[in-house]
């Protein structure tokens, strides 16, 4: 006994994959969520690096059963040195990257309070991926 495919029928061809770099979906930095490319339906591609750091400034420091030793301590109070404490937060929570493997350098750390929401922050992160020589900048 033995199994034979039935009926006909025609292939289509396989979408055009998305361009930039494979493995590494876009995230939304306002949503959190992977982006989609309106044109293809795909999901969008990013740099390596830079999701890197995005998902590990988007995760609260030991948020994380198995590696709780990740990601960002962040200030719990708005006062005169938290220019300083975000800039040792983020370098710290960014060390992997930029001490170990050594694939980023963070040129600069810029935390301005939010003009819409005083009780709010916005950091700026300026930085050069050297796994393509390319400065980029994250904003959350």
């Amino acid at each position: 006994m033995g199994l034979i495919p039935a009926g006909f029928g025609t292939g289509d061809d396989a979408p055009i994959p998305p361009g930039g770099e494979w493995g590494s979906r876009y995230i939304d930095v306002a949503s959190g969520d992977y982006a989609n490319d309106p044109t293809t339906g795909q999901l969008q591609q990013m740099p390596a690096v830079r999701q890197r750091f995005l998902l590990r400034l988007r995760e609260l420091h030991g948020s994380s059963s198995v590696r709780p030793n990740d990601g960002v301590i962040l200030p719990k109070k708005i006062d005169e040195s938290v220019q300083r404490t975000v800039d040792d937060a983020v370098r710290t929570a960014m060390r992997q990257e930029t001490d170990v493997e050594k694939v980023a350098v963070i040129k600069s750390v810029i935390v301005t309070r939010d003009p819409e929401n005083s009780g709010r922050v916005v950091t700026v992160i300026d930085f050069t991926d050297l796994t393509t020589s390319r400065d980029d900048q994250i904003k959350f």
